[in-house]
């Protein structure tokens, strides 16, 4: 009896969400990031995006209580801290649903995965704002806890129910994101 082909469920990941996260290279807000002329107001609608990134998804995690070994409570006290005398619009609540541990593991690698991002626009910022705070810029990915992680998804993405389950919470994490960003730049 011939075994069924394991499946590297990050590069099935990275595929599947291809088109949604290029965009997200491409947003109007996220990609001054990168540019020289990045002003202290976009960075902090940036980091108000990513906040409320990292804030779901650690919501979503500790509501199914699933995954402590993967939580993002580190990136949200540093945005947290970043953020503290932010003044601008509030980017309200878009809602956010995972409905199941799954779901939450996907999310769970679009936001550790977005540690490879934020090292690429590190410099620049540092660069175009020295005087503004850096605590989640400055977070330095853990390559243990991303190894860790891929494990864990190519350990549970083998029943393809499953796999389904994570790549739509990997998909609705990018779309959270684009939607968060959007909701800054209309306000």
């Amino acid at each position: 009896m011939m075994q069924a082909e394991r499946i590297n469920v990050r590069k099935h990941l990275a595929h599947v969400t291809d088109d949604v996260h290029q965009a997200l290279h491409h947003d109007p807000l996220l990609s001054r990031l990168m540019n020289p002329g990045l002003t202290a107001s976009d960075y902090a609608d940036a980091l108000a995006v990513f906040h409320g990134l990292y804030a779901a998804v650690e919501r979503a995690r500790t509501q199914m209580d699933v995954y402590p070994e993967f939580s993002v409570h580190r990136e949200c006290h540093s945005l947290e801290q970043d953020l503290r005398h932010r003044d601008g619009p509030s980017l309200g609540s878009p809602r956010f649903r995972l409905g199941c541990e799954h779901a939450v593991l996907g999310a769970l690698y679009v936001a550790h995965g977005a540690a490879f991002g934020r090292n690429s626009m590190r410099s620049n910022i540092l660069h175009a704002l020295p005087q503004r705070r850096h605590h989640f810029v400055g977070l330095s990915p853990s390559a243990d806890l991303w190894t860790s992680l891929l494990k864990e998804l190519d350990m549970r993405g083998q029943v393809s129910a499953d796999l389904v389950r994570i790549e739509q919470g990997a998909d609705r994490t990018f779309a959270y994101v684009s939607r968060l960003s959007r909701n800054i730049g209309r306000a």
